[in-house]
């Protein structure tokens, strides 16, 4: 027996959903190396700062600003670095990211974001 079209779209709708509730959600922040340092020298400190250490310290302190947050959770905060030319000069960035489900993940990023800044630029001068 052969399945008219509006079957096979009702199971291929039904799939599509299903997977979709599964894959993971992913969001990134963007923290630019401050300019004013020539552009290799931010490309080395984008580079540097992307470790297995800073990424464990980051996790470290954000579960002490998350208590909620959980060990599988914080497992999917990720780091990693980018250049790319802007205008007239190469911007150098670290991108942090979390992937999963569960977090309030623009809270959790805005405050990785002030981190990882904090750590490579230093102290912001609102503070």
């Amino acid at each position: 027996m052969t399945k008219s079209l509006g079957d096979r779209l009702g199971v291929l709708l039904a799939v599509l959903a299903l997977a979709t509730g599964c894959l993971a959600v992913s969001s990134e922040s963007v923290v630019f190396v401050r300019s004013g340092a020539p552009a290799d020298q931010r490309k080395q400190v984008a580079k540097a700062y992307v470790t297995d250490g800073n990424l464990a310290r980051l996790r470290t302190r954000l579960k002490e600003r998350f208590p909620a947050a959980t060990g599988d959770q914080l497992q999917g905060l990720y780091l990693k670095w980018n250049v790319k030319p802007g205008d007239g000069e190469t911007a150098a960035a670290i991108i942090v990211g979390i992937q999963g489900q569960g977090l309030d993940g623009g809270e959790f990023l805005r405050v990785a974001g002030e981190l990882v800044e904090t750590d490579i630029n230093g102290p912001s001068k609102q503070q």
